[in-house]
């Protein structure tokens, strides 16, 4: 399975998106993440560096670029939404509007709804 890890970087009392990063790390079988064999901060906000890992979807947004979990997407019009993974339902769903409604994946599919990447939820202004 593909994923990018989200590299945040501490400003003060504060953590602030620092970049993407596609290469370098590999996931263990219990879930953490490790580069060059040492293990990562995933858990401690505290520490200098905080990492997270956004896994791919397996779609591909209008200009063919892979769309990971926390896009933020744009589909049908001006509506837009967030591409979650939701446990309970071992699927990915766009979630529009503070969670009310929860579009599947194959909803997506079988109409042939095209996606429009519009950024991610780590960005401060999303325009």
């Amino acid at each position: 399975m593909k994923f990018r890890v989200v590299e945040f970087k501490r400003k003060g009392r504060r953590l602030e998106f620092n970049r993407f990063i596609y290469n370098g790390f590999k996931m263990g079988q219990n879930g953490n993440l490790y580069i060059k064999n040492k293990k990562v901060n995933t858990t401690d906000r505290r520490r200098r560096f905080f990492y997270l890992k956004d896994f791919e979807t397996g779609r591909y947004d209008e200009e063919g670029m892979p769309v990971y979990e926390n896009d933020i997407c744009q589909i049908i019009g001006d509506v837009m939404g967030q591409i979650r993974y939701i446990k309970d339902k071992g699927a990915f769903l766009l979630v529009v509007r503070n969670g009310h409604i929860k579009v599947p994946y194959s909803f997506l599919d079988s109409n042939e709804v095209k996606l429009k990447l519009k950024g991610h939820i780590y960005e401060k202004n999303r325009g």
